[in-house]
């Protein structure tokens, strides 16, 4: 708080010795000088506030209040009873300060002082301890010598049981994935315990245990990935409208063993090409030409694993291919160092020009012509009057040349696979461009040109109902007709409705397309059937998101 002081520059002067007149001019004269010096000092005063920095307190600030008037509007005030001239009050220096306690802890603690927090050294130096750390010794045991058990959980489980009785020695059990494969490692504290079951075939887990590195892994994935090849065989060019279930009773009868796994990628491929079309159409809406669209996939790769190597070689030892209905599916090794392997996808041929309706049945003669092993003709893209077949030969029986042959009523040129030569994209002629095509064809008005498609002449005579049938029982015809409507499931178009369909209603769906497009005459998936020689028990279909079928047990009556 500031203290206001009044203080007054005129001299107190004695009354009782003035007369009369010097009092009237007291009271009522005003001195010149006293006048002047009022006003020159009011003049040299500054009318602001100001920061005063002290030299020890740099929170000091000095306020200044100052009257700045001038001296004719100075009021004068007078004593009546000391008979005195009073000066203008002048307002003193109000000085406030902010204590510096108060800025370095604006919360201080009251009544606490710091307390000083005393520490020991102790001086230890155990080199050996502080520079190593404790010692174990891991084995593994792989996760393919438990078939019985499902997640890692029961597994780890099952072999703490099994070491129960040496729970002191053990550090921890815990599990790793290394590439396909999956290892239990059990980490010993004590060498004695790990020498005891290194090596050795446990008794209660009926597992083989190894010790664990690097190097033993990888041995282990080698072996296990060579029995495997030995077991499996890769059957490629299976058109993918048929049913893989189908294609395993064949194998079963053809080879008479058992199936122990396989594995398709129909179901990838599927979701690929979804995927690649429904970013096609975003990308091409609005645009009347729907060009650069994606190839639906017309084969697929089935790979199946026997319980034992006979099934394989004997497959494979068959010949390079198997013929079922009008196609042909090629069978490989699934080594691809493999000798059969190289020998049977090295050296080949395309054969151009050939008619829109061949199948494998019409390359017979080619195909004995030419020593040609297996055959694939993918089907032909619309607007395209001619499609291409792939043959493959033996290396030994390779000729590096065109050749030109003729059949089905046009040319033929076969092509070694190797040759990049360019050809017509209508008749596939190496010998001219689209330009100077002079295949069967219509040109429009403005120069555009349409090829009319080749086709192999077929006996396409249509069966018709005699129309008196439909006459008399049209109306039951027509219930009939309704009525399998009724039963047909509807598939929901909305994007965030769920299908509660199964994957394998979804591959009957896209096997009708699929044998809609090759010309099929029926257009129904088959149901089930069992085999007359053959029975196959547990076969268990996976969950909606999965294609695959396990056979648990194949067996030969």
């Amino acid at each position: 708080m500031s203290n206001i002081t009044t203080r007054s520059k005129a001299k107190a002067t004695d009354k009782r010795t003035l007369d009369d007149t010097e009092i009237v001019k007291e009271v009522y004269s005003v001195n010149k000088d006293t006048q002047n010096n009022t006003m020159n000092e009011n003049n040299d005063r500054p009318n602001k506030i100001r920061n005063i920095e002290a030299s020890d307190n740099t929170e000091a600030m000095e306020v200044e209040f100052e009257n700045n008037s001038s001296s004719s509007h100075t009021p004068i005030s007078h004593d009546s009873n000391t008979r005195s001239t009073n000066e203008p009050m002048e307002t003193d220096k109000v000085i406030i300060s902010i204590p510096s306690d108060q800025q370095n802890n604006s919360n201080p603690i009251k009544g606490k002082d710091k307390e000083t927090l005393q520490i020991e050294q102790i001086d230890y130096n155990d080199s050996e301890t502080q520079n190593t750390a404790t010692e174990s010794f891991s084995v593994f045991i792989a996760k393919d010598q438990f078939p019985n058990e499902g997640s890692n959980f029961e597994i780890r489980k099952k072999i703490r049981d099994a070491f129960s009785n040496h729970i002191n020695d053990i550090i921890r059990i815990k599990w790793e994935n290394h590439q396909y494969l999956t290892v239990f490692i059990i980490e010993f504290s004590r060498k004695e315990i790990f020498d005891k079951y290194v090596s050795k075939r446990h008794l209660i887990l009926n597992a083989i245990i190894h010790p664990y590195d690097s190097s033993n892994i990888e041995a282990y994935i080698q072996r296990d990935v060579e029995n495997q090849a030995k077991n499996s065989v890769k059957l490629t060019d299976v058109p993918i409208f048929y049913e893989t279930e189908a294609l395993l009773k064949n194998i079963i009868n053809i080879t008479g063993k058992e199936i122990k796994n396989f594995h398709s990628n129909e179901k990838k491929l599927i979701q690929n090409f979804e995927f690649e079309m429904k970013r096609y159409r975003n990308n091409n809406q609005g645009r009347r030409n729907g060009r650069f669209a994606p190839k639906q996939p017309q084969y697929k790769t089935v790979y199946i694993e026997f319980r034992t190597a006979a099934g394989a070689k004997y497959l494979i030892e068959k010949g390079w291919s198997l013929n079922i209905e009008d196609f042909n599916i090629k069978i490989l090794p699934t080594n691809n160092n493999h000798e059969a392997y190289i020998q049977r996808t090295s050296k080949g041929y395309r054969i151009t020009g050939l008619p829109n309706n061949t199948n494998v049945k019409d390359m017979t003669k080619i195909l004995s012509f030419i020593n040609g092993e297996t055959c694939s003709i993918p089907k032909a893209r619309s607007r395209y009057c001619s499609k291409t077949a792939y043959v493959m030969v033996d290396p030994k029986n390779f000729e590096n040349k065109i050749k030109k042959i003729t059949a089905f009523n046009t040319s033929l040129y076969i092509i070694p696979l190797d040759n990049k030569v360019k050809t017509c994209i209508q008749c596939s002629s190496p010998e001219h461009m689209i330009q100077d095509c002079t295949t069967e064809h219509t040109v429009t008005p403005n120069g555009q040109k349409f090829f009319k498609p080749i086709n192999i002449p077929r006996n396409t005579t249509k069966i018709v109902v005699s129309k008196s049938i439909s006459d008399n029982y049209g109306s039951i015809m027509k219930i009939n007709e309704d009525f399998n409507k009724q039963k047909t499931p509807k598939v929901s178009t909305k994007p965030n409705q769920s299908n509660n369909k199964n994957s394998l209603n979804q591959q009957q769906q896209w096997a009708q397309r699929q044998m809609i497009n090759y010309n099929q005459p029926n257009n129904t998936p088959h149901p089930r059937q069992n085999v007359n020689s053959h029975s196959i028990i547990n076969n268990n279909i996976n969950d909606s998101n999965s294609s695959q079928i396990h056979f648990r047990y194949c067996y030969l009556k």
